[in-house]
């Protein structure tokens, strides 16, 4: 096992806080989508029955349409645990001098090892609470309890800013 550089830990935890973000947005843009198809169902139901073509030629479609992308959505905390997953056992497990497809555990405790003696830098650690923030992910998707700090260097802000 190799300790990684403190820039090193920062660039896999900035990469995986905006997978983080993707599973935090699905299911509210998908009960926002059903909102607004709510609304254009219920607006097209109050015409008159000449606006029938209407409701069949738009109404139909964009139901269809907005289910399917609502349905995308609800699935896509599943999709993001999978992806962020395979990270782990793809980048950060090589970079960590683990095999690719290394279990998770293993990678998990090689990591926090890496954190607690970066090899340049100082200690790493992320917030201690927080209900959108990367110990509660790695702790609940993964078990994974990551060393903490009232004062991180990893910043559960990385989840929600612009690309870092």
């Amino acid at each position: 096992m190799s300790n990684l550089s403190q820039n090193q830990i920062q660039k896999h935890f900035k990469n995986i806080a905006k997978l983080i973000y993707l599973s935090a947005k699905g299911p509210s843009d998908a009960t926002a989508y059903r909102t607004a198809l709510s609304g254009v169902s219920d607006q097209l139901a109050t015409g008159s029955a000449s606006d029938a073509a209407a409701i069949v030629s738009v109404g139909v479609p964009a139901t269809n349409g907005i289910n399917a992308i609502a349905k995308s959505l609800d699935g896509l905390q599943a999709s993001v645990k999978t992806w962020t997953q395979t990270y782990l056992t793809q980048v950060v497990a090589v970079d960590l001098g683990l095999a690719a497809g290394a279990a998770v555990s293993a990678i998990g405790a090689a990591l926090i090892s890496s954190m607690n003696t970066p090899s340049s830098g100082s200690a790493q650690t992320v917030a201690p609470s927080g209900s959108n923030n990367l110990k509660t992910y790695f702790g609940s998707q993964f078990g994974i309890g990551l060393p903490q700090n009232v004062s991180p260097t990893i910043q559960d802000a990385w989840i929600t800013a612009d690309p870092v």
